[in-house]
Order: C-alpha cells, then structure tokens, then sequence
C-alpha cells in the first residue's frame, strides 16, 4: 500500500468513527480555500442541513 492509500484508510477510518460518535464530517479540499466566498456558501448549507433535520425531527 502506497504512502496515498494509507492516506484514504486512515482518512475513512476516521471518519467512520467520528459519524459514530454522532458527528457529521465535511471534507475541505485545500483547492476550495482559493474561493472562500463559495467555500462560506458550502459551509453554510451543511450546517444549515443539520439544523432542518433537527427542527423537523
């Protein structure tokens, strides 16, 4: 297994036990930091996506 694979194992791993322990993951790829203003409007919409699933349930 090459140095990047290992780096997508440990990365699923992680995020498996993160969605485990109740938290929601979101991925930031260090290319969509070039556009923040587009970044926030991501950011924002996951958030937000929480908070209706909490307010309908």
């Amino acid at each position: 297994m090459n140095k990047f694979e290992a780096n997508v194992k440990r990365d699923r791993r992680n995020q498996k036990q993160l969605k485990e322990m109740g938290w929601r993951v979101k991925i930031v790829w260090e290319c969509e930091l070039k556009h923040p203003e587009k970044l926030v409007k991501k950011m924002v919409r996951f958030l937000d996506s929480k908070i209706e699933l909490r307010t309908q349930g």
